[in-house]
């Protein structure tokens, strides 16, 4: 006869829910007066919860690509992670998806000049994996060498060169991305005028704005990505150990493409008011100025 007795029942440990949590955080900043504090949280909160709702019922194909997004960049980070050759660019994919993560969260909370920084930083990661594939020596040269060598060797401006030359051997290109990239820094930096300069906090949920800064962030996604394979491809990585390519990523896919037709459109339009407004995306010669068309040769 087992003659055990058993001790008494420990309740269970249950998790507040994140919302009571917060509640709970907002009533007690509340209560110590540190109100502007405690309105920034709230609206912080409030306004996901309303972008996201936007965004879902106006653009509905939108969350499931970013979704699918993120799913690929957790895909990319297990590869190179695996890879020993590409161990030194591993932690560019793992920063990349952090600027993806960050870029989304800015966009549901309202902050566009964050979803512009991080697609700028998106940009220079993007150039370097292109660098790297073109020039497999320049991956183990950028993990191993020290800074200043790294400053002279990798400026963007060097890295943008390099890459515009093996598409235009010769003909003193900027690549088309170069116009884009300004545009980023000058939000990036405190410039009178520009949009982002004042890195405001939107007070609603503009649906223009919403498909404007998540389709940006899917196209610096597909750009990342192609990056990344080419990468790949140039280190002979087999199909196997590697997630598929980004164009057999439905969802992603049909999110961009919806996207690109926007965009397209939303130019037209412009062009129809001032053709002048937007150039035409092409190489740009050096030495030109940003807004200036690109050679007839070069489209």
């Amino acid at each position: 006869m087992d003659d055990t007795v058993d001790g008494p029942t420990q309740p269970a440990e249950t998790e507040i829910p994140p919302d009571a949590v917060l509640a709970q955080m907002l009533a007690l900043l509340d209560a110590q007066g540190a109100h502007m504090l405690a309105e920034l949280a709230r609206h912080g909160h409030r306004q996901r919860g309303l972008r996201l709702a936007v965004l879902m019922t106006s653009t509905f194909v939108l969350p499931p690509a970013l979704d699918e997004a993120l799913a690929h960049l957790a895909d990319l980070e297990r590869t190179f992670d695996r890879v020993e050759d590409l161990g030194g660019a591993a932690v560019l994919v793992h920063r990349m998806r952090a600027d993806v993560e960050i870029a989304v969260d800015a966009l549901l909370s309202g902050r566009g000049s964050i979803v512009a920084d991080e697609m700028r930083d998106a940009m220079e990661i993007e150039f370097l994996l292109r660098d790297f594939a073109a020039r497999k020596n320049n991956l183990k040269l950028w993990a191993t060498c020290d800074d200043e060598t790294r400053e002279k060797k990798f400026w963007p401006a060097d890295v943008r060169r390099r890459v515009a030359n093996d598409q235009w051997p010769g003909k003193g290109f900027h690549p088309p991305d170069k116009r884009e990239y300004d545009v980023h820094s000058m939000g990036l930096h405190p410039t009178p005028g520009h949009p982002h300069s004042a890195k405001h906090l939107d007070p609603g949920a503009d649906p223009t704005e919403l498909l404007s800064d998540a389709g940006e962030i899917l196209e610096h996604c597909r750009r990342l990505f192609q990056a990344c394979h080419a990468l790949l491809d140039a280190f002979g990585v087999d199909d196997t150990v590697r997630p598929r390519r980004w164009e057999t990523l439905e969802r992603m896919s049909a999110g961009h493409a919806m996207w690109v037709h926007w965009i397209e459109q939303a130019k037209a339009q412009i062009r129809e008011i001032d053709p002048d407004a937007l150039p035409m995306r092409g190489p740009m010669p050096r030495g030109k100025r940003r807004g200036d068309p690109p050679p007839a040769d070069a489209l």
